[in-house]
């Protein structure tokens, strides 16, 4: 948005529904599971439900045109991949080097495509003494 731009009306009313807010917690890195109970839903193991409706696909709509509007694919991958391989560095920023190769796996197979709950693959192992 340019400086001096305001927000639509759509933007600020959505943004602020459960649904924006879950929208919000997802897009900042949070599990689907730990975005829903920020966004205050009692039920967390519907998230398939809840980015289904209407208000979720309009904000999944508006914010990947807009970003879309503001840089290509192509560009996108030819930043992944000069900062995965670090060409002509005096030093590799390794941090750097697998988050973008984290990105890039995820784009080429994505694990939860579907929206499943990620807790679904964990396994919780409890020792005694």
């Amino acid at each position: 948005m340019k400086k001096g731009q305001k927000k639509s009306k759509f933007e600020k009313d959505l943004l602020h529904t459960k649904v924006g807010k879950y929208f919000l917690a997802v897009r900042k890195g949070k599990t689907k599971t730990e975005a829903a109970i920020s966004a205050g839903y009692a039920d967390t193991n519907h998230m398939t439900q809840i980015e289904r409706t209407k208000d979720f696909q309009a904000l999944q709509t508006k914010f990947g045109t807009s970003l879309i509007q503001k840089i290509t694919i192509d560009e996108i991958n030819d930043a992944l991949v000069d900062n995965i391989k670090q060409e002509g560095q005096d030093r590799v920023d390794r941090n750097a080097r697998n988050r973008a190769i984290e990105i890039a796996k995820e784009m080429i197979e994505p694990s939860n495509s579907f929206g499943g709950d990620e807790s679904e693959s964990k396994v919780l192992i409890v020792l005694s003494k």
